[in-house]
């Protein structure tokens, strides 16, 4: 019965150590470090890592670092220009492959009661630019709804079946877009592109 109970032990003490997330980052020389903790900063901004067997915490720079997977919830944060030329800014990444799919979500205060979240997506292709595709929120520069749809249809335009089933759906909210990059990343890896 005692071996029972000490191999009980022993296994739940295992799974606790490998079930926790411990997050990454990612060097913009492509070495990856798994980190004691990754946690994002509310004050001041940013995100704040710390490497195992130290006590100092420091911060997360898109000059020094191209990703980072947070400890807590596993989000994943990637460095990227969001216009030519621009110097890179972080944007969760949602959905990873051939395309990728970023939002950030942008609060802002007025007053001590009223906060606005506004939710901004944006995608790639192969590493190229990201083009804003969808917001929750006014932007006055922002390409025409119907030119946004129509660069999406574009990155598609090497999956024929992607691309008819997107423009069959004549839908374009926040799911729909998630659904067909994914589709489009799925099919992508299985013809091995």
């Amino acid at each position: 019965m005692k071996k029972i109970y000490l191999s009980l032990i022993v296994l739940l003490s295992v799974f606790k150590t490998f079930s926790q997330n411990v997050g990454y980052i990612i060097t913009i020389h492509n070495d990856t470090i798994y980190c004691a903790k990754v946690k994002a900063v509310f004050i001041g901004g940013g995100a704040r890592y710390k490497i195992k067997n130290s006590d100092d915490f420091k911060r997360i720079s898109a000059d020094s670092i191209k990703e980072y997977q947070l400890s807590n919830d596993s989000s994943t944060y990637r460095a990227v220009a969001l216009k030519p030329g621009a110097d890179p800014f972080f944007l969760q990444l949602v959905t990873r492959g051939s395309i990728c799919l970023y939002v950030m979500y942008t609060t802002t205060y007025s007053g001590t009661t009223t906060t606005t979240t506004t939710t901004d997506w944006y995608v790639s292709k192969n590493n190229a630019p990201v083009i804003m595709l969808k917001t929750n929120g006014i932007n006055l520069f922002a390409p025409s709804h119907d030119d946004r749809k129509a660069a999406l249809a574009n990155l598609f335009a090497d999956d024929p079946q992607v691309l008819a089933a997107y423009k069959a759906d004549d839908s374009f909210s926040f799911k729909t877009i998630k659904k067909y990059v994914q589709q489009y990343n799925h099919d992508a890896l299985a013809q091995g592109k």
